[in-house]
């Protein structure tokens, strides 16, 4: 895990992959038109990359399992009402944002934003586990088919 703090910014239709990705990171930023498809299902496979891990510990079980076996998608709005994202601005803001954010986490003294990111990293020792359970379960969904 990393060091110092990680921001994540994305835009436009975004695969659960790429969610999953932004729940590991510290903030998320997206635009206002963004989408979060579930491409899982007419895939007939599982959500990859610690999706349902981050997720369980963000918004707890039930709103998870809700979430993760709806087949809705989720926009920005809702994103934000559920707190998997930190912040939703218009697409031509989005950069801007993210780097403002940015250097307002590198005026911060180093030596307590890299104690805060070792004590939440912590809770988090058991998310290789949690991978590798995950490519298992994946591998016996696509033997399926």
């Amino acid at each position: 895990m990393a060091k110092f703090p990680v921001i994540h910014a994305d835009c436009g239709e975004v695969i659960s992959l790429f969610l999953s990705m932004s729940l590991a990171c510290d903030y998320r930023i997206i635009a206002n038109h963004t989408i979060f498809r579930k491409p899982y299902f007419e895939l007939e496979t599982l959500p990859k990359g610690g999706g349902a891990f981050f997720l369980c510990k963000m918004l707890g079980y039930n709103q998870a399992k809700n979430l993760l076996m709806s087949e809705k998608d989720i926009n920005a709005l809702a994103a934000l009402d559920m707190g998997i994202v930190d912040q939703v601005v218009p697409n031509h803001k989005l950069e801007e944002t993210a780097i403002q954010i940015a250097q307002d986490l590198a005026n911060r003294p180093s030596r307590s934003l890299v104690g805060i990111k070792k004590l939440i990293n912590y809770s988090m020792k058991d998310i290789k586990d949690y991978l590798d359970f995950e490519s298992c379960e994946l591998l016996k969904t696509l033997g399926s088919i």
